[in-house]
């Protein structure tokens, strides 16, 4: 992995919460969302970062740190999925 991908990785870590896999590799100059997604997955799995990767809608979720606990993660996503239902049901 080229040295300056894996910093400017690593920096948008400290920026942001969540960025989409399309803006990463924009932010960063990478040629795709697809190419992004291969630089952070190595970055978790070497330890470097602390990330999750949702494939689905196309997003990365910087974490506080390397080795964040899974189960805090899932909770306040799940808190977050619920709030926002709640707020959906009560414009309907």
């Amino acid at each position: 992995m080229h040295a300056q991908t894996r910093f400017s990785l690593k920096r948008l870590t400290k920026t942001f919460l969540t960025l989409s896999l399309a803006d990463v590799a924009i932010r960063v100059g990478l040629p795709d969302a697809l190419t992004a997604e291969k630089y952070i997955r190595n970055m978790i799995m070497d330890g470097a970062i602390s990330a999750k990767i949702d494939q689905r809608n196309g997003n990365v979720f910087f974490l506080d740190s390397p080795g964040a606990n899974e189960k805090d993660f899932v909770s306040i996503q799940d808190k977050v999925i619920r709030m926002i239902d709640r707020n959906i049901s009560s414009t309907r």
